[in-house]
């Protein structure tokens, strides 16, 4: 035997005697003074009769003192007010008496019934308690003789500030009250009213049953003789609120404290043996889940030294078999994903060969960061276009990536979003586009940085060129012609005039050609640059379209008009773009529109859903219906013809309307387009504006000559 077990054996005999001894004492010493238990238990049981008697009292005297303050409650004929208290209070009667002490109104409930009866006309004038209540005005309490016996009552009188006028009682008898407040069958109780006599007894002993009252009520036990069997009593003067009704007995039989004294003898030896019971088979629980502790305790050792096929092959049978289960399940969760995350690591291995490839695949440069701007990668492409620069020293890094912002752009693939605008770095002679993109992780955590680097030397060379060639077309075919006009236009030739408007015409028309060629080349008219937007005053920049196109309009013989509904509205947005687009609109109003006819700017007073609203109508041709879907589309040309049938020759590329609506959509608004044949067209748009902060300068009517003088009536139809 080991010495664990020696020792544990030796400690479990000797506590086995102590406790065994213990238990037979004690129970032993509480069963030598069965007569101190007894009055214990009698004791006991008068202060808790007290107390609840004491509830039941106060209970009782506030329904009566709520029945007492009810309005004319001695004149209630029909008292049915006093029937729902009478009810809540479970009270078998409940009496309203008038100052002479004659009963107005009397509810009374048999034992066993659930219905009261009423009465009246009872007088109570010569019982104690009635007279002691209407006398000196305060609330008592006391015994009356009632339909079931002796009846307890709780009195408040009926005081309405001119003196006593009645009393209130609300009362249970004293057999149901006593037995409802007895809860213990080892004891019997006897009470007696205030003149000594025998109002209530659970004793059952004929004629001899009642002990009588001793000379000394004290609450100390005492020996008694009812009918020639011994008991020990406690006498307790009972209290219903201020007042002493009459004196408790409980009594207890002496035999009873005897056989509690044997009963206890037993119990002390029946709680030896199973202290007994109890030790050894702690021990013994005790001994088997230290066997599981020293268990798992080596398996665990084991796989913390590395043998991850150690388990303890326990079953979850009790709280240490599911720990040592659960241990064994881990293991092997462990051991599984050590096998995952070696193929994980070949896995990521091969994808970084493979990235590495993609990388040096690019054709353009591309170096990756971390957050604190080492770089982790880069491609062969990237050191060729950074060139001198030593791209391996951290400042440098931290230099480029400080051209970018941080701000999160739009999602260029899943993981990985825009760090704004592209920008241009001078290097060696070269222009290079560095874009910045953020690395994040699934969980939207930002891990690095890649920067995609591209040679864009020959780009702005070839844009440049462009340019150049774009301003040399305009100087070179706009000036000519319109000089020409103009000197034919001096002469008084009527043909001669003819030919000079018409070669004006010629001439601004292929000055559109050349805007529209420059819109063409733009290919970010959907992008706004947040350093291009302002806040533009929207009437002015009606009057400065108007300004732009009035002596076209004027050349064409067209009446150009300006009609703003509502002034100080302000836009935001970029004045370039928006100023183009409204006079794309009016430039196809007037081309559109035969001489002598009129042509429209509106600002209109709608700015529901805190929109601005404009309108370009004219009185020209029309659209056909069957075109009019089509107008949005890039190079699409129409077909415009006159009232006479006569088909316009109008140059242009067609696609001035689709940039303009590109336009207006960029800056969050709409342009829809109505026009009926031979009626004429309306261009709605709609912009979102913001409230003005000052007033803003408006341009003056004669700046146009008076030629934007509101009218009343236009010759065109409203459109439909």
């Amino acid at each position: 035997m080991s010495w664990r077990w020696l020792m544990a054996l030796s400690l479990l005999g000797a506590l086995l005697i102590v406790l065994m001894t213990a238990a037979y004492l004690l129970a032993g010493e509480s069963g030598l003074d069965a007569q101190a238990w007894q009055a214990n238990v009698l004791q006991e049981n008068s202060r808790i009769l007290n107390q609840r008697l004491l509830l039941v009292a106060d209970e009782q005297r506030q329904y009566a003192q709520r029945i007492a303050t009810m309005d004319d409650i001695l004149a209630d004929n029909e008292p049915e007010a006093l029937r729902q208290v009478a009810e809540q209070a479970n009270a078998s009667s409940l009496i309203v008496i008038d100052a002479q002490g004659v009963e107005q109104v009397g509810l009374y409930r048999a034992s066993g019934e659930d219905t009261y009866s009423q009465q009246s006309g009872t007088n109570w004038s010569g019982e104690p308690l009635i007279e002691t209540l209407l006398s000196d005005g305060k609330p008592h309490s006391g015994l009356l003789q009632g339909v079931d016996g002796r009846v307890l009552y709780s009195g408040v009188p009926i005081d309405s500030g001119n003196g006593v006028e009645g009393a209130v009682l609300v009362g249970q008898p004293v057999n149901d009250l006593l037995n409802n407040l007895l809860e213990s069958a080892a004891v019997d109780l006897v009470f007696y009213d205030a003149n000594q006599q025998l109002v209530y007894a659970t004793l059952d002993a004929g004629a001899n049953g009642n002990p009588g009252l001793p000379a000394d009520l004290t609450t100390n036990a005492q020996p008694v003789n009812v009918n020639g069997q011994a008991y020990t009593a406690v006498y307790q003067p009972v209290t219903f609120d201020s007042d002493t009704i009459g004196t408790l007995a409980i009594l207890m039989p002496q035999a009873a404290a005897d056989g509690s004294a044997i009963s206890r003898q037993t119990t002390g030896l029946l709680l030896a043996g199973l202290v007994a019971l109890v030790i050894i088979g702690v021990f013994l629980l005790i001994n088997r889940f230290m066997g599981q502790v020293a268990q798992v305790t080596r398996t665990a050792e084991a796989l913390a030294a590395g043998e991850i096929t150690a388990r303890t092959n326990m079953r979850p049978n009790n709280e240490m078999g599911r720990l040592g289960y659960a241990l064994d399940q881990y293991a092997t969760l462990a051991e599984e994903r050590q096998d995952v995350l070696r193929a994980d690591l070949r896995r990521q291995r091969r994808e970084v060969t493979y990235l590495l490839s993609v990388l040096e695949s690019l054709p353009d440069g591309a170096v990756v960061l971390d957050m604190d701007g080492h770089v982790l990668m880069m491609n062969e492409r990237a050191r060729t276009l950074l060139g001198s620069q030593q791209v391996d020293q951290e400042k440098d890094m931290q230099a480029l990536t400080a051209l970018v912002t941080d701000m999160l752009g739009p999602s260029l693939a899943p993981g990985i979003y825009s760090l704004g605008s592209p920008h241009r770095l001078d290097v060696d002679g070269h222009l290079l586009s560095a874009q910045a993109a953020a690395v994040m992780t699934l969980t939207h955590q930002r891990i690095g940085t890649v920067v995609m680097l591209r040679d864009i030397t020959e780009e702005v060379r070839r844009e440049r060129n462009r340019e150049q060639m774009l301003a040399q077309i305009t100087q070179e075919v706009e000036q000519p012609l319109a000089a020409t006009a103009n000197r034919a236009q001096q002469k008084q030739d009527a043909g001669l005039q003819d030919f000079a408007r018409e070669m004006k015409q010629h001439a601004l028309s292929l000055h559109k050609l050349v805007l529209e060629m420059r819109e063409l080349t733009n290919h970010d008219v959907d992008d706004l640059p947040e350093n291009s937007q302002q806040m533009i005053a929207l009437d002015t920049l009606v009057w400065s379209v108007a300004n732009e196109w009035r002596q076209i309009a004027q050349a064409n013989n067209v009446t150009l008009h300006v009609m703003i509904d509502k002034n100080g509205l302000q836009v935001p947005g970029n004045e370039r773009r928006l100023r183009w687009a409204l006079g794309n609109l009016v430039d196809n109003a007037i081309k559109y529109t035969p001489p002598g006819g009129d042509l429209t700017l509106e600002i209109r007073e709608d700015t529901s859903e805190d929109m601005a609203h404009l309108r370009i109508r004219d009185n020209g041709v029309g659209i056909v219906r069957e075109e009019l879907p089509l107008v949005f589309d890039r190079f699409y040309r129409g077909n415009p013809v006159t009232k006479e049938g006569r088909v316009l020759r109008v140059p242009g590329t067609g696609q001035g309307l689709s940039t303009a609506r590109q336009i207006f959509e960029a800056h969050g608004g709409t342009l829809h387009i109505k026009s009926r044949q031979a009626v004429g067209t309306a261009a709605y748009i709609t912009l979102p504006m913001v409230e003005s902060a000052a007033p803003v300068e408006q341009v003056l009517n004669d700046e146009l000559d008076d030629e934007t003088a509101q009218i009343d009536t236009l010759k065109t139809r409203e459109l439909s």
